[in-house]
């Protein structure tokens, strides 16, 4: 089978508990070991039919314990799989031969029955503890809890919007091994659409449905606001560093339009940071210096540019020095 690539299996808790004494015997001997467990369990019965004792153990402590130990295999049967299993799916050519394919199938289903199947086995344990022991049902509230936050819808278009993706994924993959076909362009068309816009639909709908949607508005605008006037303070940087490179190259005009444009940069920046923060002073900083005092603002510029001068001066000057 040289076309399925080969991959090293790690060991984990699952396959220990699987290559163990007691499930090698159950493996070898199904018959005796479900007569066990069916006598087991009898014996089990009648002792907490008898004893209150026997029946608070049984519910209080052994029950929650399996739970746990079936929930924590469940686990590592997931882990198994992507671990051990996950690298090695995939889909052959049909020009591969049979064994091939019959080989890689046979791994294609292990990978989803074990993920499957351990995804099931650690819910349903975490369920019986919680049961058992609280009297509570875990997966019971956890999907109250959610549902107060997100809407059922939202998990309708998110489930068909995985559906969607996993449908694009694999219409990729058997472009990559057996080239475009009808099928598998539709796949990915069709599955990359779905997608996107149950993606969007979803996200929309848990948006619209929680009771901040307002707040979680005013702090975007607040959060963009202050990027972009951080986005202009950097640009005005940019602006002022060019004003002061024509400057010391003699181009006066590139020097007076790029500085005209450092400055309209930093009033952009000063007005939108001021809005995004709730400050109308700050916001309004560069219209009272440009209209009710010029002077104020020609000085600001004077100083900002001789600082910017001497800046560049020592930067040439310590280049020069450590050049010899």
């Amino acid at each position: 089978m040289g076309n399925i690539q080969v991959v090293n299996s790690s060991p984990t808790l699952y396959n220990k508990a699987v290559e163990s004494t007691p499930a090698q015997f159950v493996k070898d001997n199904p018959g005796m070991a479900a007569a066990g467990a069916v006598g087991a369990g009898v014996i089990v019965k009648q002792v907490v039919d008898q004893s209150q004792l026997a029946a608070t153990i049984l519910k209080k402590g052994v029950v929650p314990a399996l739970g746990v130990g079936a929930a924590v295999l469940g686990v590592s049967m997931v882990k198994d799989a992507l671990q051990n299993e996950l690298p090695k799916a995939g889909f052959l050519e049909k020009t591969a031969p049979e064994a091939d394919r019959t080989a890689q199938g046979t791994i294609n289903g292990k990978l989803a029955l074990k993920t499957l199947g351990g995804t099931a086995m650690a819910v349903a344990g975490i369920e019986v503890a919680g049961q058992s022991a609280l009297g509570v049902s875990p997966l019971g509230k956890t999907v109250e809890a959610v549902t107060k936050i997100i809407p059922g819808e939202s998990f309708f278009f998110a489930g068909v919007a995985t559906a969607g993706a996993a449908g694009a994924t694999w219409g990729a993959k058997s472009m990559q091994q057996n080239g475009v076909t009808l099928g598998n362009a539709a796949a990915v068309g069709g599955g990359a659409t779905v997608a996107a816009a149950m993606t969007g639909q979803a996200v929309w709908t848990a948006f619209q449905f929680t009771p901040y949607s307002e707040a979680i508005i005013n702090v975007g605008d607040k959060v963009n606001g202050v990027v972009g006037g951080v986005a202009l303070g950097l640009g005005a940087y940019a602006l002022g560093k060019s004003t002061l490179e024509a400057l010391d190259e003699g181009k006066t005009g590139k020097a007076a339009l790029m500085g005209a444009g450092a400055a309209t940069a930093v009033v952009a920046s000063v007005h939108v940071l001021g809005n995004a923060t709730g400050a109308p002073a700050l916001a309004n900083l560069g219209k009272k210096l440009f209209t009710q005092n010029p002077l104020l603002a020609g000085s600001i510029a004077a100083v900002g540019l001789t600082a910017g001068a001497y800046y560049l001066y020592s930067q040439k000057k310590e280049a020069a020095e450590t050049g010899k």
